[in-house]
């Protein structure tokens, strides 16, 4: 399911990514996918830390821990999943750092393009 263009989601939510990246800054590529589950941070506390390189216009960035893991290098395009729908694509991590709860991940925010989408899908 895809989200709506005005749905918001909260703080705290927990939601599901997966990818078959690396599964910590100095192990190999999954030859498996991987599944797990990140929470939405605070787009204050995003831009907080991550500066000019967030927008939470486009950007939502979710907070992990080192014991559940998330996205890492070679996750980029993978989905961040909330209530059933897709809120997100894997976009950048703390580079080779990709473990540092420190560091938010951050995901290009789906219902920011969903009008493009539409019209590219059309044709």
């Amino acid at each position: 399911m895809q989200p709506s263009q005005n749905e918001d989601i909260p703080a705290n939510t927990n939601c599901e990514v997966a990818g078959w990246g690396q599964t910590g800054p100095t192990k190999p590529i999954s030859d498996v996918l991987m599944e797990t589950t990140e929470s939405i941070q605070f787009s204050f506390e995003c831009k907080r830390i991550w500066e000019t390189y967030f927008n939470s216009t486009h950007m939502i960035c979710t907070k992990f821990n080192k014991k559940t893991g998330g996205i890492c290098q070679g996750d980029s395009g993978g989905p961040l999943i909330c209530n059933t729908r897709v809120q997100g694509i894997a976009a950048f991590t703390l580079k080779e750092q990709c473990d540092d709860p420190k560091h938010p991940h951050v995901f290009t925010k789906v219902r920011s393009f969903l009008q493009w989408i539409k019209n590219v899908m059309k044709g």
